[in-house]
C-alpha cells in the first residue's frame, strides 16, 4: 500500500472555477515539491492539473525531481475522448505509473454519457492498456451507483485491463453511504481517494451539509476502509475542504487539513 496527495489534496490552491482564485495558483511542481516535505510516496495529477498543459521538457524534469525524491508519479483525466485517453496513457508509461484513473464524464456539462457509451467508448482502447501493463481506474461517482461502476468495470476486463479508483464519498450523490460502497468497491480497487467528512444538520434544521475534515477527524472509519483494500492499492489523499473567509485563509485551512490527514494516515500505511 502507498500513501500519496494529489491535485485535488489542494483544489482551493489550484483554484476551483468560477470560484475565488489565489495569487499564485499551485502548479504541478510545487505540488511535487508539497509531496517532498509531507514525505509521502506518490503524487496524483487529474484534471484540474493535468500534464496535458505541461511540454514535454517539464514533464522529463518533474519526472526527475520526482525520482530522486522516491516519489511516483500518478496520473488522472476526465472524458472518454479516444485522443486524450491515448495521450494520458503515453503519460502514464511516460512517468512509469501502472494504471490511468479516469472520471468518466468530460469536462463539458454535455458530455456526461451512459454506461452503455463508456464501455462502448473504451472497449477498443484495452488492448493497448493491456499491452502496456496499464490498467484503467474508472472512478465512482454521483451518476452512477456502485454496482453500476462495477458492472462496467466487468465488461471492460476486471483485473487484467480494468479496476476502480474509489472515492469514499462521490457516492453520496447517488444515495449510497460510504460503508456499503466500500464494501461493493473494494475488491476492484487500484486506487482510493481518500476523504474524510462531517454530517451536520442545518441550523433550521431542515436538511443536512457534507463538508470535508481532515481525514480522522470525521465519520470515516479510515482503519475499517483500508483492511478492506487490496495489498497494491494506492491511496491518494482528497479533499472538501469548506471554503473560509477569502481564499488566502481558505487555502491556509486547506494546507492544515493535509498535513494533519498526511501525520494521521503515515502510521496506517508505513
Amino acid at each position: 500500500m502507498r500513501l500519496g496527495i494529489g491535485s485535488f489534496s489542494y483544489p482551493w490552491a489550484v483554484g476551483v472555477p468560477g470560484q475565488p482564485q489565489p495569487a499564485a495558483p499551485m502548479n504541478a511542481f510545487a505540488l511535487l515539491e508539497a509531496a517532498t516535505k509531507l514525505g509521502v510516496q506518490s503524487v496524483q495529477y487529474v484534471d484540474n492539473l493535468s500534464l496535458m498543459h505541461l511540454s514535454a521538457r517539464d514533464r522529463a524534469e518533474l519526472k526527475s525531481l520526482a525520482d530522486d525524491a522516491g516519489i511516483q508519479i500518478e496520473v488522472g483525466m476526465r472524458g472518454t475522448d479516444a485522443s486524450e485517453i491515448r495521450m494520458h496513457l503515453s503519460f502514464v508509461k511516460e512517468f512509469g505509473s501502472n494504471y490511468l484513473r479516469i472520471m468518466t464524464d468530460g469536462v463539458s456539462p454535455n458530455d456526461t454519457p451512459g454506461s452503455d457509451q463508456i464501455i462502448e467508448r473504451l472497449m477498443p482502447l484495452t488492448d493497448e492498456f493491456e499491452d502496456a501493463g496499464v490498467r484503467i481506474a474508472l472512478e465512482n461517482f454521483d451518476r452512477f451507483t456502485a454496482y453500476d461502476t462495477v458492472g462496467m468495470v466487468e465488461a471492460l476486463g476486471a483485473g487484467d485491463v480494468a479496476g476502480v479508483c474509489l472515492d469514499t464519498v462521490n457516492n453520496f450523490g447517488a444515495g449510497e453511504g460510504w460503508a456499503s460502497v466500500v464494501e461493493t468497491l473494494a475488491p476492484y480497487t487500484i486506487n482510493l481517494h481518500l476523504k474524510d467528512f462531517r454530517v451536520t444538520r442545518k441550523a433550521h434544521r431542515l436538511g443536512f451539509e457534507i463538508n470535508g475534515v481532515p481525514v480522522g477527524q470525521g465519520q470515516l472509519d479510515v482503519q475499517a476502509i483500508l483492511a478492506q483494500m487490496p495489498e497494491s492499492v494506492s491511496v491518494t489523499l482528497e479533499q472538501w475542504t469548506p471554503f473560509d473567509t477569502d481564499i488566502d485563509t481558505t487555502c491556509r485551512e486547506e494546507a492544515r487539513h493535509v498535513a494533519e490527514s498526511i501525520a494521521y494516515l503515515k502510521p496506517l500505511i508505513p
